[in-house]
Order: C-alpha cells, then structure tokens, then sequence
C-alpha cells in the first residue's frame, strides 16, 4: 500500500469525490475498503431510489473490483478482497458489498 502509483491512485478518487463525497482509502488486513461518505444526508424519501442506484453501480462495477483484487492477490500472494461501502451523511451504511476474486 505504500507505493506511490497506488497513492496518486486513491488522491485521484478523493478528488473525483470532492464536493460530494468524502472517500477514506484504506486496508483491513486482506481487505482494500473505499468507504464513501456523502458530505450531506440524504432524504428518506429519496434514500431508496439512491440505493438502488448505488447497487446498480456496484454491479456494473464488478469486473473492475475483482480485477483489482485478483491483479492484488498476485503480486503479494495472498488472497485479497475489496470491500465498497456508501454511508448517508449520518455515516449509515446506505449499501456494500465485497469483491472476491476467488
């Protein structure tokens, strides 16, 4: 986690984020976690439309996080997951999801 392409590469989501979302980068033993809070709560009302979207994108996703996760696993021989998290402004957890390239 500690070179410098993979750290220009999560200053480069937190910048794509900036304005709407916080974005915290880090590792929890063998899981990558990007962890997405939106700087504003979202309505109750809308809440379940958001999340669907959200699901959607991470569905779409899929093959980018498990790809990065497998091109992981094999560098550092160890298996390696990527876990997705987007919290509401309250920082609840409005959906994630897990990346497994096994």
């Amino acid at each position: 986690m500690d070179d410098p392409v993979n750290l220009n590469g999560v200053d480069a989501i937190k910048e794509a984020g900036a304005g709407t979302l916080d974005i915290d980068v880090r590792a929890e033993g063998n899981v990558l976690v990007y962890d997405y809070t939106y700087l504003t709560t979202i309505d109750a009302s809308v809440l379940p439309s958001v999340k669907t979207t959200l699901e959607q994108t991470l569905d779409t996703s899929e093959s980018t996080f498990v790809t990065l996760a497998d091109t992981m696993q094999s560098s550092i021989d160890e298996r390696i997951q990527i876990k997705v998290i987007y919290r509401n402004g309250d920082k609840e957890i409005i959906t994630e999801r897990i990346f497994d390239p096994s």
